[in-house]
């Protein structure tokens, strides 16, 4: 394992979090998945992942390790997305159509989560 390992799988890790939990790579036979990686297949864009973040995933899922970016720049890339989910609705993950209760507590633990954050964030920039 190496930190661009580590990187793409935090980008698999963003495509759960954006399918609510589901299995990566959906309807692929695990033993053509290597060819299939080395062919250039990347999965699609989840239904409810917005485009900033999908581009965040490809960006993990790059062919060539060095192109990846480090975990510093992808703090920095969704620091930037937290800074403006406030203002701008689209980067919201829509729930049209998702009723299962689970997947609500997911999202109200995950705003409670985003709101500390960004409350700390804003102390921390106060008192400095």
């Amino acid at each position: 394992m190496t930190p661009m390992s580590d990187v793409w799988s935090f980008g698999i890790l963003l495509y759960e979090v954006f399918t609510f939990g589901k299995s990566p790579y959906p309807g692929i036979i695990v033993g053509t998945l290597p060819q299939l990686l080395q062919r250039g297949y990347r999965m699609q864009r989840p239904e409810q992942c917005p485009s900033t973040a999908y581009k965040i995933m490809r960006s993990c899922w790059h062919e060539h390790p060095r192109k990846r970016p480090t975990f510093t720049m992808l703090y920095q890339q969704l620091d930037t997305i937290l800074e403006f989910v406030t203002n701008d609705s689209a980067l919201y993950i829509k729930l049209s159509g998702i009723t299962c209760c689970k997947y609500q507590t997911l999202v109200n633990n995950a705003t409670k989560a985003i709101s500390t954050s960004y409350s700390i964030k804003m102390r921390l920039l106060v008192h400095n």
